[in-house]
């Protein structure tokens, strides 16, 4: 019984995986080309990086606030931007020679790296890597307690992971979208000329574990975080 119920849960998910939102194809305006083959990009960071700090140090969540941003290619060469933390602990913001040539505007640039680094600054990996072990305890525990093998245990807590891992993704997206906008007004950009980049991604509807939200509320955060001056209430 568990088993048909988890390869049932398992395709359902294996589908879901497949509905992260891919960023635009390039448009390659003569803006974007020169903001990748000049030094707009530096002039970019030189001023967001210092309001990016001093917001990390002042929301005083994450303990290491010298957040690095960069342009880097990765291995597939798509059109990409993450935050992560290296093998020092140190923690940086990475944007793709793709996404700067697919974006129009510095403005978009500018967003894309504040939406990165506010989950670095909100604690967004640790929640949901916190999240994730629940989510597997949970299930873990709910299939043993049915009588399931300990493959089907393990694979419950493979699933517990990942609904877990999701639960809270959407909530974290608009809430990275709102501090990415209060930064880039703290720099002088034009939050709501970047926001325009979630015109041109595919929208990813409005199921329950995708890890984005839907586009109109992406845009709606944004707004409403200029307009009154704060994260969204959750």
């Amino acid at each position: 019984m568990w088993l048909r119920k988890l390869a049932l849960l398992g395709g359902l998910l294996a589908t879901l995986a497949a509905c992260d939102v891919p960023a635009p194809e390039p448009q390659s305006p003569a803006s974007a080309e020169e903001i990748a083959r000049s030094d707009s990009f530096g002039n970019i960071v030189e001023r967001l990086a210092p309001v990016v700090q001093d917001t990390c140090e002042a929301a005083a969540v994450v303990s290491n606030c010298k957040i690095r941003l960069y342009v880097a290619e990765t291995p597939e060469k798509d059109i990409n931007a993450f935050q992560s933390i290296d093998r020092f602990g140190r923690p940086f913001v990475v944007i793709t020679p793709q996404l700067i040539e697919a974006a129009q505007s510095e403005d978009e640039i500018a967003l894309v790296l504040a939406h990165e680094a506010a989950h670095h600054i909100l604690g967004h990996i640790d929640q949901q890597q916190q999240a994730a072990i629940v989510g597997a305890k949970l299930l873990g525990e709910a299939a043993a307690a049915e009588g399931a093998s300990a493959t089907e245990v393990r694979e419950a807590r493979r699933i517990g992971a990942f609904v877990g891992s999701r639960t809270f993704s959407q909530e974290f997206e608009l809430e990275a979208d709102a501090l990415g906008a209060l930064m880039l007004q703290d720099a002088g950009f034009d939050a709501l000329n970047g926001a325009k980049f979630y015109d041109r991604i595919p929208d990813p509807g409005n199921h329950a574990l995708n890890t984005h939200p839907a586009n109109a509320d992406r845009r709606a955060i944004v707004r409403d975080a200029l307009r009154n001056g704060a994260l969204p209430s959750s």
